[in-house]
């Protein structure tokens, strides 16, 4: 069922037109099925959008940015967000295009990185 799904989410991004240069944004990964539940505090981390839901069965937190610049600055800070043994039980993360995704498992990494 997942590589249908990660299929499905590959036609889609072809479908709505985003290229590997291309920006992304969270209004494209709510087609491919992101639930959002509640806006986060974007600007603190240089992002120009940022929420937390649901994607692929997991629990994420999803930055959108607006440069590869400002988003460098914060990857990193980010990836330590999710290394092994932090509070707040982040496990992984990842960056597509201009889009930070943390999260607390490994199956939206895994999909996106797929995509």
């Amino acid at each position: 069922m997942k590589l249908r799904q990660c299929a499905f989410a590959s036609l889609t991004l072809i479908a709505i037109g985003v290229h590997a240069s291309e920006k992304l944004t969270i209004a494209d990964f709510v087609e491919l099925g992101f639930t959002k539940s509640q806006q986060q505090l974007f600007t603190m981390i240089g992002a120009e959008d940022g929420w937390s839901g649901v994607f692929e069965g997991e629990v994420i937190e999803l930055y959108q940015y607006r440069d590869d610049e400002t988003l460098d600055q914060f990857k990193q800070t980010m990836i330590n967000a999710a290394s092994p043994g932090n509070a707040s039980g982040w496990v992984d993360s990842c960056v597509r295009h201009n889009l930070l995704i943390i999260s607390k498992g490994f199956t939206a990494c895994k999909a996106l990185k797929k995509m």
